[in-house]
This record gives C-alpha cells, sequence and structure tokens, in this order.
C-alpha cells in the first residue's frame, strides 16, 4: 500500500535529531513544499497541517519540518536560536533535493518566515511568507522576563515558553531584516492578515517595498495572525497556491 504520509528523521551536521513529515500526493511529484512553523508553534499547527493538506490534492508533495521536538535527540527552545533554525531548514532542503524534489517551495508562517529570511532560499524556487514576524515592529528587548528562582527566561503572554539566553540573544541580535529580504533572489509573496486585531499589515508592506526580486503583496482580509476563521486559510493556500504556479 502506498504511503500518504510518513515521518523522516534527518540527523543535522551537529548530529542533533530534526523531525519532519513528508506526505505524498496519489501520483509522483518531484515539487514539494516546505511547511516552516512559527515561535510558540509545531508543524502540528492547524495552518501547517491545513496547508499541506490542501497541497497534497492538487498534487504538491509536502515536508512539514519541527524546529523543536519533544522527541529523543531533538532540539529544544533551551538549546537553539533562530539562526540555528535556518540552518536545519537549509540540512532538510539538502536531503530533500537527494530524494529526488528538484522543485521545492517553502512557506513560513510569522516566526517561520524569520527563519527563511536567514536560510539558503537559493535552494527555493519561490517562498511564501504568511504573515512574517517584525522586529522592527515589535521589538524584542522589552518583552522577556526571568523566573528569579531559577533564572529561566521566558516570554509572557497565552503561551509563556521557557528559553535559553541563546535564544533571547538571536532574537535581540537578530539581523537587519530588510536588509535580510532585500538580498532574497528568488519570486517571494508575502500573505498577511488584515482583520481587525491584524500587527503585521505595515510591517508586510514594509517587507514588500524592501524586496528587489519577483514580488506579490497579498492581504487577507478579516484574518487574524492564525488564519483561523472560516474560509480564510483556503483563501491563503489558493493565493498561495496561485504563486508557486508561475514558477
Amino acid at each position: 500500500m502506498k504511503k500518504i504520509e510518513e515521518t523522516l528523521i534527518i540527523t543535522s551536521p551537529d548530529k542533533k535529531k530534526i523531525y519532519t513529515t513528508i506526505g505524498y500526493p496519489e501520483r509522483k511529484s518531484k515539487t514539494l513544499v516546505l511547511f516552516v512553523h512559527g515561535l510558540a508553534s509545531t508543524e502540528l499547527w492547524p495552518t501547517m497541517l491545513l496547508g499541506s493538506w490542501y497541497f497534497r490534492k492538487l498534487g504538491y508533495a509536502y515536508c512539514r519540518i519541527n524546529l523543536y521536538d519533544w522527541r529523543p535527540g531533538a532540539r529544544s527552545l533551551m538549546t537553539s536560536d533562530l539562526l540555528q533554525h535556518s540552518l536545519d531548514v537549509d540540512t532538510v532542503a539538502a536531503v530533500l533535493q537527494k530524494k529526488g524534489f528538484s522543485k521545492i517551495l517553502a512557506v513560513g508562517h510569522s516566526f517561520g518566515g524569520l527563519t527563511l529570511l536567514q536560510s539558503n532560499t537559493a535552494a527555493f524556487k519561490a517562498i511564501s511568507l504568511w504573515d512574517i514576524s517584525s522586529f522592527i515592529s515589535h521589538p524584542p528587548k522589552k518583552r522577556f522576563k526571568t523566573v528569579r528562582s531559577s533564572g529561566a527566561i521566558y516570554l509572557p503572554g497565552a503561551y509563556e515558553l521557557l528559553m535559553s539566553d541563546k535564544f533571547r540573544q538571536g532574537m535581540v541580535n537578530f539581523p537587519n531584516e530588510l536588509e535580510l529580504i532585500s538580498k532574497i533572489k528568488i519570486p517571494t509573496q508575502i500573505c498577511y492578515a488584515s482583520g481587525k486585531n491584524a500587527v503585521l499589515i505595515e510591517s508586510s508592506k514594509r517587507y514588500f517595498k524592501n524586496l528587489q526580486t519577483k514580488k506579490e503583496l497579498v492581504a487577507i482580509p478579516n484574518a487574524s495572525h492564525s488564519f483561523t476563521e472560516e474560509g480564510k486559510s483556503e483563501q491563503l493556500f489558493k493565493k498561495t497556491d496561485r504563486w508557486f504556479r508561475r514558477y
């Protein structure tokens, strides 16, 4: 029986385990969409899951990467940082190419977009950045809190994530995001939520302005950051598919 989906464990150059999930369409395809999740998220985040399944039905293979994981040998937020996330994406992309996927497209949601900004984007035919985060609009420096008893660092909010000082420093000292995006040479789409509580509208337009390659800016009306309102994820996926089919 043909496999629809399977776990692929990739060993990084520093011997860490990178857990990914690969899905296959009914007809064999050499075109694959790589999904890169954001902070406080995993490959099982609804937008990642629904997006991968949507693209599979259209004939794409897919790979969902877990940048940190609970399984043996994986990274955690206590042992990693944003640059390492980007290097792990590069490692996964190289393995996918060796497995015969000659056309790799990439999606980065939220912090996953920042991860793609520091990755080797030349490995992809095109990318789509879904409500990409911005440290210019939302500087991380003042947001961190410390647990006095242990010294652990965390971000307060709905998801209070414990992380290492290395991870914090990687956020505080993140390279200029506009310089990073201006260096991208492949076709790049920016999709942003433009609902009532959207907070990345102006930063998305700023990113778009600084792109120096083939580009597209897409607003998803009445959507929030996670695109989980009824019908909004489908709008996002359709716009992304149309963009990818150009290349």
